[in-house]
């Protein structure tokens, strides 16, 4: 999992953005899914009045069989990613911030 701690960016003027390059990155996607090359791309943070807008395009690529002849394939795969999360904890309080006011909303953990 990528994981960016977004405090200083909850601390900043609406508008303010950070960039981080995903270079070369491994992971574990699922049981039954091997990449078969690094994942490549870039996330974008920005701070809007009340949250966090996560924008991203990253590139890999995924091994497997071709269910008609069983031969490995390898398909490449481009995504783009975007997202708006909200504080769970309050950045200034420390408080909870009230779940009811947004419930379907995604929630940054309380690590920000």
């Amino acid at each position: 999992m990528l994981s960016y701690n977004v405090a200083s960016l909850l601390r900043a003027a609406p508008g303010t953005e950070k960039r981080y390059p995903v270079d070369d990155v491994r992971l574990d996607v699922a049981e039954d899914l091997t990449l078969a090359q690094p994942i490549n791309g870039e996330v974008r943070l920005q701070r809007t009045g009340r949250s966090v807008l996560a924008r991203a395009h990253l590139s890999t690529a995924i091994e497997g069989y071709c269910s008609r002849c069983l031969k490995a394939v390898v398909a490449p795969i481009d995504v783009d990613i975007e997202e708006v999360a909200v504080p769970s904890i309050d950045i200034d309080t420390g408080l909870p911030v009230d779940p009811e006011a947004d419930p379907d909303a995604l929630r940054l953990d309380d690590h920000h």
